[in-house]
């Protein structure tokens, strides 16, 4: 079943301090992601997160999308992409 991406705010607030072909890849894996036809939202390395309304998604490179997934609505609502924080350097 096909979802519907929506962003909380405007795409550029979500994608605030992304190259841009960090923006590039993170909207063609969120297309993927919404189009899929035998794969739930959630089964794309998603995971809730605690005491938020949101999870995330681990799209890959590095690279996280904060989101929620409504299934009534068939939306996956997009609140902030950034990437992942290397602690260890």
């Amino acid at each position: 079943m096909a979802y519907e991406i929506a962003f909380t705010g405007s795409i550029e607030e979500a994608f605030d301090g992304l190259e841009a072909d960090e923006r590039s890849y993170i909207q063609k894996k969120l297309d993927q992601i919404a189009s899929s036809e035998f794969r739930h939202p959630s089964q794309w390395d998603f995971k809730p997160l605690k005491g938020r309304g949101e999870g995330r998604f681990r799209i890959g490179n590095g690279l996280r999308v904060g989101a929620n997934i409504d299934d009534e609505e068939n939306t996956i609502r997009v609140y902030w992409a950034d990437r992942r924080e290397n602690l260890y350097r």
